[in-house]
């Protein structure tokens, strides 16, 4: 399928809740994390919780839905919407690979309802684990998944599991991309980098005279860097010196976003970015907490759409680790 032909598919109420549940969850990470460099991908989380809600019923499906703004759809329209989209993110070729992969591992003493089984593989494309959390075997199941999705660029994810887990969901995106304008590595040159706290680093810093689209305010300078054959882009913003990056990130709402978007993007050169690599790790369950989902990680949770039993039970983990590397 054609990337673009399948994003034409989704219909503008999704589009715009999971645009709407991206910069809540960021808001709501960075807010304790502001010390240090950020990476989530919250289109990740939505898919995987989109598909615990298929399992969901109640009050928990419900809180589910109103923190990903999608309880205006119905759960059919949900999941076509979703399957749209992971097949239309499944996009490879000679300079582009992208891939999402999701996983639910249960405790071996449990069983899945078959159906959810059914829409969950439909749908989402999932894999399935039964395992004994008691044996560190399960650790070992659980990074080699991860490792395998990531080609090789996470290893870990788990160190430890409390062995009264009874369930737990994963989610893997990579991504790897060839620029459209390769940057000349022998232009790269040592050069100061502005932290957020005033300080500088002296980084990498890579440079191209290629001509990129820009946008510039008062308020800051952003670049869209194109790959492959520009259907995928990394867009970078630059808050100026006076507003800074929690102005910058206070004032960024979802309204704002698209405005920036609807606004023409002239061509420039002459462009510098740093060249680094970082990794960031999350269980999000205090910030999904925060954000509204309670009832999924309490014992009050209701899962009987998705698991055989009377046992009571919750979600232990939502966990998301990243890698990021531009080069």
């Amino acid at each position: 399928m054609n990337i673009n032909e399948g994003f034409h598919s989704l219909t503008p109420q999704f589009v715009e809740a999971n645009n709407s549940f991206a910069f809540d969850l960021f808001k709501e990470i960075y807010s304790s994390n502001k010390e240090k460099n950020i990476f989530i991908s919250p289109i990740s989380l939505a898919i995987n919780l989109a598909m615990i809600s298929q399992g969901s019923l109640g009050a928990n499906q419900k809180e589910i839905l109103k923190t990903l703004a999608l309880d205006g759809l119905n759960q059919k329209e949900i999941n076509s919407q979703y399957q749209t989209l992971l097949n239309s993110l499944s996009y490879s070729n000679n300079k582009i690979l992208l891939s999402i992969a999701n996983c639910l591992c249960i405790a071996d003493s449990l069983n899945f309802n078959s159906h959810f089984l059914e829409q969950v593989k439909t749908f989402y494309q999932a894999t399935i684990h039964k395992l004994n959390f008691i044996s560190p075997k399960s650790i070992e199941i659980i990074n080699n998944w991860v490792l395998a999705q990531t080609n090789g660029k996470i290893s870990e994810i788990v160190d430890k599991l409390d062995p009264s887990t009874l369930l737990i969901a994963l989610n893997a995106i990579y991504f790897k991309g060839e620029w459209t304008n390769k940057f000349n590595p022998s232009k790269t040159k040592a050069e100061a980098f502005y932290l957020a706290n005033g300080r500088t680093k002296l980084c990498p810093m890579m440079f191209s005279d290629e001509e990129v689209e820009s946008f510039f305010t008062k308020n800051l300078s952003a670049i869209s860097l194109p790959y492959g054959d520009g259907r995928l882009s990394l867009c970078l913003f630059l808050p100026s010196k006076t507003v800074g990056l929690d102005g910058f990130l206070g004032d960024l709402t979802l309204e704002k976003w698209q405005e920036y978007f609807n606004q023409p993007w002239p061509k420039q050169t002459l462009v510098a970015i740093p060249r680094f690599k970082l990794e960031f790790k999350v269980d999000l369950v205090n910030h999904l907490s925060k954000l509204g989902i309670k009832e999924a990680f309490s014992f009050n949770a209701n899962f009987q759409a998705m698991i055989n039993t009377d046992r009571k039970l919750s979600l232990d983990q939502v966990l998301q680790k990243t890698f990021l590397e531009v080069n």
